[in-house]
């Protein structure tokens, strides 16, 4: 009796074993399979995730450069429109993506916060209009520091989305 003939026998004897070992060994391949796609899934949420945090820092920053374009036309209305804006982005970042970000870029976030809360203030209470010229400069000063902050905040976020592209 050949080897190849034994195998049929053997097969055809124990079918039901043979069929067993065969099932679980698609099951593993199947498990494997389902393992990688899942952290590929994983891995592609969390790209998309700080991407995200990318795109929210930067329409803060155009809404803080805006800002400053509105500030120097002294329209307090849309001033107070886009600071809104800016301060509302900044605590979005904060909440959702305060896990990710280090504890400098978080601070930062939540100075440039304040200080686009303090503008706020003012240009919501018309007391903007009464500011001195120094004064508004030093308006506009702050908002360059806010967004000098977000800037840095941004870099952060793109350093964490390259490191994990």
């Amino acid at each position: 009796m050949s080897i190849i003939s034994s195998l049929f026998e053997f097969v055809r004897c124990n079918w039901g074993s043979v069929a067993s070992v065969l099932g679980l060994l698609l099951s593993v391949w199947v498990l494997v399979i389902a393992i990688k796609v899942k952290q590929a899934t994983q891995q592609i949420a969390a790209m998309t995730r700080r991407k995200a945090l990318a795109e929210e820092l930067t329409e803060t920053s155009a809404s803080i450069l805006q800002m400053g374009s509105w500030t120097r036309a002294q329209k307090w209305d849309v001033v107070s429109l886009k600071t809104e804006e800016a301060v509302s982005h900044c605590n979005i970042a904060l909440t959702r993506w305060g896990d990710v970000l280090p504890e400098d870029a978080k601070n930062d976030l939540l100075t440039a916060s304040q200080i686009l809360a303090t503008i706020l203030e003012l240009a919501t209470k018309g007391s903007i209009n009464r500011l001195s010229t120094s004064q508004r400069e030093s308006v506009s000063q702050a908002q360059s520091d806010a967004n000098t902050l977000i800037s840095r905040v941004l870099g952060h976020a793109r350093k964490i989305e390259e490191r994990s592209s």
